[in-house]
């Protein structure tokens, strides 16, 4: 039996290679595929040095699927945001354009009215509405013609 374990571990070890035994004794670290396990892992080796005997390496190797489903949600939440904020954006832009393009419109429907010859008054925003009942309270209104504005048939 302790012959077969040791060669499981020889078997593992010759796998490893230079992973294993790095040619210069330097901490050193990276994001690869680990040959003993077969996936994305964070590894880190180090020497082992005490009482100036040099005692060997330690190795450290971290799974990054944890962390990769913690990107992938990143992304997603990212994603998701930019996404409502980009439809909220476009709705807010869509109603504000609406409210400023409406007098334009109404003057464009008065026009068309005049130009048929079926207009019947003028076109009311409410800054003429306000300002005529100013003019109301303050003096007598007698209509458009009053104020100076003459209305031609074509």
């Amino acid at each position: 039996m302790a012959s077969r374990s040791w060669s499981t571990v020889h078997l593992e070890i010759e796998k490893l290679g230079d992973t294993w035994h790095p040619t210069t004794r330097t901490a050193a670290s990276s994001i690869g595929v680990s040959p003993l396990f077969g996936r994305r892992v964070f590894q880190y080796a180090f020497p082992f040095d005490y009482s100036g005997i040099q005692w060997g390496w330690i190795h450290i190797g971290l799974s990054l699927d944890a962390y990769d489903e913690s990107v992938r949600r990143t992304y997603q939440s990212t994603g998701a945001l930019s996404f409502l904020c980009g439809a909220l954006s476009l709705l807010i832009s869509l109603v504000y354009a609406a409210r400023l393009v409406r007098p334009i419109r109404t003057l464009h429907v008065a026009v068309e009215k005049l130009a048929q010859g079926t207009f019947t008054r003028a076109p009311r925003s409410t800054a003429a509405m306000k300002s005529s009942v100013w003019l109301r309270r303050s003096t007598k209104w007698r209509g458009p013609s009053s104020a100076g504005i003459r209305f031609w048939k074509a």
